[in-house]
């Protein structure tokens, strides 16, 4: 990438709509949830290398700006890696439980494919599983 590639703030173009991607995504997820509570956190799947975290923590910014990204922010990154399609299911899951255990909503975010980035916000009125008929009896 050439210099002159670069915007004044120093993201390339592509990085910057992917990240601005990201945050409308986020949006929204978020505004067909509306969430009681301020949000409680954000499971990704997302990669160490790369952008992939930096759009993780701008959207967690944007719509949680009293969050911390590096502390709000469970990164399933190097593990996803290995899981292929599989990642997405596991970042809602923890989500889901994230959202259960802190009485707050939590964002699940899926940016392990490119081009489909995916975007949930769960809140724990639709996690518990006491609300659910039939919680208790067994998956067959």
């Amino acid at each position: 990438m050439c210099s002159s590639d670069l915007r004044p703030d120093g993201d390339a173009p592509a990085t910057s709509a992917a990240r601005a991607r990201t945050v409308d995504l986020v949006a929204q997820a978020l505004a067909q949830t509306t969430p009681r509570s301020p949000l409680g956190g954000l499971v990704s799947d997302a990669s160490p290398q790369g952008g992939q975290t930096a759009d993780a923590c701008a959207a967690l910014q944007a719509h949680g700006p009293d969050l911390d990204p590096l502390e709000h922010h469970r990164s399933l990154g190097t593990l996803c890696g290995h899981l292929g399609p599989c990642s997405f299911p596991l970042a809602l899951a923890l989500a889901a439980e994230a959202a259960h255990q802190t009485g707050q909503p939590w964002l699940a975010l899926s940016l392990s494919h490119p081009v489909w980035r995916q975007a949930l916000a769960l809140s724990p009125e639709t996690t518990s599983l006491a609300a659910r008929p039939g919680a208790d009896s067994p998956l067959s």
